[in-house]
This record gives structure tokens, C-alpha cells and sequence, in this order.
């Protein structure tokens, strides 16, 4: 997640160039990888609906704008992550463009 979307874009693309060889469905908003991990670009809460999140990766730059900008589909994501695997610590995940 991004400010906007382009911005999530690019940053889902470089995940995706990083390992290119364990891609297995590639889509506009939307990576597969072999191990069945899944990358998603949620652009509202209603796109959250129905999967169960097991990490938020926020992307942002030096401004850091995403959480004003992100606030409601955070705390939607946040609150969907309920079920995740991942440990607490791990579960939001913040890079900077």
C-alpha cells in the first residue's frame, strides 16, 4: 500500500522484478508467487473484503503521507489481519520509495 495507487504499483512491480523466477501469475494488482504467497493492491476497503490479510507492506516516500491519505483501508487492513499467521511484530511492514 501507497499513498495512490501508480506509487503501490511500482512498488508491487519491484517485488515482483526481485524474483522473477518464482512468479507464477502476474496481473495489474496482483502477484502469485510459486509458494502461494499473494501481493494484493487494495485501492478501498471494499477490495479488502473477503481475503484474509496476513501482512501489510506500506510503501511511502520521505513525506510519509500514506497513513493521512490511507487511514480508513489501514485500519480496515489492520483490522482484517485478526486471523494472521504472521507474528505481531512482522505484520506491518514500512519501506520508503
Amino acid at each position: 500500500m501507497a499513498y495512490n495507487y501508480k506509487l503501490s504499483k511500482e512498488a508491487m512491480k519491484k517485488i515482483a522484478n526481485s524474483d522473477k523466477s518464482n512468479i507464477k501469475t502476474l496481473r495489474e494488482n496482483y502477484i502469485e508467487m510459486n509458494d502461494a504467497t499473494r501481493y494484493y493492491i487494495f485501492s478501498t476497503h471494499n477490495h479488502v473484503r473477503g481475503h484474509i490479510i496476513d501482512q501489510l507492506i506500506i510503501v511511502d516516500d520521505s513525506r510519509w503521507e500514506v497513513y493521512q491519505q490511507q487511514a480508513e483501508l489501514i485500519e480496515w487492513i489492520k483490522y482484517r489481519m485478526c486471523y494472521s499467521c504472521v507474528p505481531e511484530e512482522y505484520q506491518i511492514q514500512e519501506y520508503e520509495w
